[in-house]
């Protein structure tokens, strides 16, 4: 990935291959599904409302 380089006398970073990154890494940009229970405070729910008003 050229132009990524931040040190005077480094080398630009290469980027892999999709496969060989972890499986988690592709899963960070998906939505966090509520696991509260039946009575329980459920915290993402909660963030949901504050960030939309």
């Amino acid at each position: 990935m050229p132009g990524l380089n931040v040190f005077k006398d480094g080398a630009d970073p290469v980027a892999l291959a999709d496969e060989e990154y972890p499986a988690w890494l592709w899963t960070l940009l998906e939505e966090p599904k509520g696991t509260a229970a039946e009575g329980e405070f459920d915290f993402i729910a909660e963030r949901r409302k504050i960030r939309q008003s």
